[in-house]
């Protein structure tokens, strides 16, 4: 710094001084060479800086889901984002398929939280609305936070606070057996203790601080590379979606459990809630 320092001075003397003692272009050469070492320095302090910028960033592992050898049934959703734009003095809404998302549950461990989210997949009559039909084909995400969730399922308002079982309006927590280890997992949404519904919700990332909170009864098994991170980057911070994202089709793919027709609803429900 020092020499770098002087130079200028010399170089800036020489330059502006002609008529001094010592020649214009020895006065420029010396200070040249004392310059040197502060310019080579100068570049070895950016090269760290430019190769870091050109160091390609990590690359994100796909997606590989857990526990599959203990999965009784496959079931699916059919995804599409919903985007509505003005024509003709009026607002129109297109779907646009994001894809399918195929999950496995766990009806080895939890039948009757399994049990409840598959009729949903299918469709099913209310306990709560006789003669209505109640499931999951046409009700939407309402609650999205990226690195956090995916949460749907309420099909009765669309804003988190509706939704119900296949057993009645809510059900008791099963077991807590099954952890929240991973992005995939197929987790009960509640709002505490033993109030189990229809919605749901998928894990992003690590969610153990749920475990013993909320009942584990699945997994994702395809369509989450490209269907749930894509629903997950339309989603924010508060949980906000930047556009609506419909369940337009859901239904049964695999089922290794026994025919389901003759299942008693309403003595499950009292059955996991402590009845008699």
């Amino acid at each position: 710094a020092v020499f770098g320092s002087v130079g200028h001075v010399i170089f800036t003397f020489a330059t502006f001084n002609p008529d001094s003692d010592v020649s214009g272009t020895r006065m420029r050469v010396l200070a040249l060479l004392l310059l040197l070492p502060v310019v080579s320095s100068f570049r070895l302090a950016r090269a760290p800086l430019k190769s870091a910028a050109r160091r390609p960033s990590p690359l994100r592992m796909s997606y590989a889901p857990v526990l599959q050898d203990i999965v009784t049934s496959v079931v699916y959703f059919d995804v599409a984002e919903e985007k509505s734009f003005p024509s003709g003095g009026s607002t129109i809404s297109k779907l646009n398929p994001l894809g399918r998302i195929e999950m496995g549950l766990y009806g080895n461990v939890v039948p009757k939280t399994a049990l409840n989210f598959k009729e949903l997949c299918e469709g099913c009559e209310s306990m709560v609305t006789p003669d209505k039909q109640i499931g999951y084909e046409g009700s939407a995400f309402h609650r999205v936070i990226p690195d956090f969730m995916l949460q749907a399922g309420d099909f009765t308002r669309g804003d988190g606070r509706g939704g119900e079982s296949i057993y009645g309006a809510k059900f008791a927590d099963e077991n807590f057996e099954l952890k929240h280890l991973t992005k995939g997992a197929l987790s009960m949404a509640n709002s505490g203790p033993d109030s189990n519904g229809s919605q749901f919700f998928i894990t992003t990332s690590d969610c153990t601080y749920l475990d013993g909170k909320h009942v584990v009864f699945g997994t994702v098994l395809k369509g989450y590379d490209d269907v749930v991170m894509a629903i997950e980057a339309l989603g924010s911070s508060s949980g906000k979606l930047k556009s609506r994202v419909v369940i337009t089709a859901s239904g049964v793919l695999e089922d290794d459990e026994d025919e389901d027709d003759d299942i008693d609803y309403e003595a499950l429900a009292k059955e996991l809630m402590g009845e008699e």
